[in-house]
């Protein structure tokens, strides 16, 4: 969660998440559709922000498909079919692209989570911890 005093910390990916769900799912036409979806959960999600984001309110909580404790599961069970997932951006990036997931709508939740680059101040600015930064911020981009 960051920042990490003593040591230097820079945040450099920001995340958002949004719903997806495998090619042979039905795309629901609007976000309140997906009330009567089978909702993959995790132990720590934001559907509730999601669907407040979208002007869907929630009478209840939301109940219904299968609850994980891991990211990974829940986006395999999404591209399997086994229903609509909220994922981050940041770790489902290659699967839109081939096609193993699409994103469901435009509405993202932002959070204060962020990926930190930390390191011990004395070296933080040696040429070696530098180009590594560098590198780790141009592969996330």
């Amino acid at each position: 969660r960051g920042p990490y005093p003593p040591h230097v910390c820079e945040a450099f990916l920001e995340d958002e998440w949004f719903p997806v769900a495998g090619p042979k799912i039905k795309p629901p036409r609007e976000p309140r559709d997906m009330l009567r979806m089978r909702l993959i959960r995790e132990d720590h999600d934001y559907w509730d922000d999601w669907f407040m984001l979208a002007g869907v309110p929630l009478d209840r909580p939301l109940v219904g498909g299968p609850n994980f404790n891991d990211a990974t599961y829940s986006i395999q069970a999404a591209a399997r079919g086994e229903g609509i997932a909220l994922a981050r951006r940041s770790i489902i990036g290659e699967d839109l692209e081939r096609g193993t997931l699409k994103r469901l709508f435009k509405i993202a939740v932002r959070t204060n989570e962020r990926y930190w680059f930390v390191s011990p101040r004395e070296i933080a600015d040696a040429p070696k911890v530098r180009a590594f930064r560098e590198w780790i911020k141009s592969e996330l981009r």
